[in-house]
């Protein structure tokens, strides 16, 4: 995240330098001629996207460090962090699943856990690394299935 802040803000302060310091006109493709003016706007409006994402970044950060969110296995139930801008905590009990599956599309891997009324994701790419991943798998399999053993 601070590198992201790092480029979008370097880039950001480029466009922002030809923004302030712009003295001519802009034209386009041959297709579209901007006056002095006209490119000037054309420029802030160019600086504004990357300080958005700076921003974006900088909100990421803050919330991590204030809010961090860990997943939680319990001998009856996991706790799942949901939610990007509200951050809630939902607790599944190992004996409203289903069934469990493991999905991956374009090299991003999720582990599922099917409810009666909805599949509830662990996604790789919040987890710290590859081997808390399969950890975590590898709990929540074997909680469930001594779960299951227990209630058969």
């Amino acid at each position: 995240m601070v590198l992201c802040i790092l480029l979008f803000g370097a880039f950001a302060a480029f466009l922002g330098w030809d923004a302030y310091n712009n003295d001519r006109g802009l034209i386009l493709d041959r297709s579209f001629t901007f006056s002095e003016n006209g490119d000037s706007i054309f420029y802030w409006v160019l600086t504004a996207l990357p300080l958005g994402v700076v921003l974006l970044c900088g909100l990421a950060i803050i919330q991590r460090s204030f809010a961090p969110q860990t997943l939680e296995i319990t001998e009856s139930s996991v706790r799942i962090p949901l939610g990007f801008v509200k951050k809630t905590i939902k607790e599944v009990e190992f004996s409203d699943v289903i069934n469990t599956s493991e999905i991956e599309f374009r090299g991003h891997r999720s582990f599922l856990l099917h409810t009666p009324l909805k599949k509830y994701h662990l996604n790789r790419a919040l987890m710290p690394s590859d081997d808390a991943y399969e950890e975590a798998i590898a709990l929540i399999r074997a909680a469930i299935s001594t779960r299951n053993i227990n209630n058969t």
